[in-house]
C-alpha cells in the first residue's frame, strides 16, 4: 500500500527532528527543512478539503449517448473520459473511501 504524501511528508520531519546528531537538534534550534515539510503537508492538506466558501459547484458535463464525460470541480476539469473516477472526486472532498471490487455474480446477489 502506497502511503498518503501528507503522511509521509509529516513522518519525514518528524524522522529529522529525532536525529540526535543533527546540528539543529544538538543546539535546540529549529529545523527549517522539518518546518517546510510540514508546511508542505499543511498547504496540500487545504487543497484536498476546500471549505464550503471556495467549494461552489460540480459540474457534469455529457452526451446524449453518454459514453463520455467531464467532471468540473469549480470551474477546473478534475476527470474525463468514458467513465468518471468518482472515489477521487470524494477523496478530494475529504471523505474517506473504501474501494472494493466484486465480480458480476456477486454484484447481481446485492442487487
Amino acid at each position: 500500500m502506497v502511503e498518503d504524501l501528507v503522511y509521509r511528508l509529516r513522518k519525514r520531519s518528524e524522522i529529522r527532528r529525532q536525529i540526535k546528531d543533527r546540528k539543529s537538534v544538538r543546539e535546540g534550534k529549529p529545523d527549517n527543512i522539518a518546518n517546510i515539510l510540514d508546511e508542505a503537508a499543511d498547504e496540500i492538506e487545504r487543497m484536498r478539503i476546500p471549505s464550503m466558501n471556495q467549494l461552489d459547484n460540480i459540474e457534469i458535463i455529457t452526451c446524449p449517448l453518454g459514453d463520455w464525460t467531464i467532471l468540473k470541480v469549480n470551474g477546473k476539469e478534475f476527470d474525463s473520459g468514458h467513465s468518471i473516477k468518482w472515489t477521487e472526486l470524494l477523496y478530494f472532498l475529504g471523505y474517506d473511501v473504501k474501494f472494493t471490487e466484486i465480480s458480476d455474480e456477486e454484484m447481481e446477489r446485492l442487487q
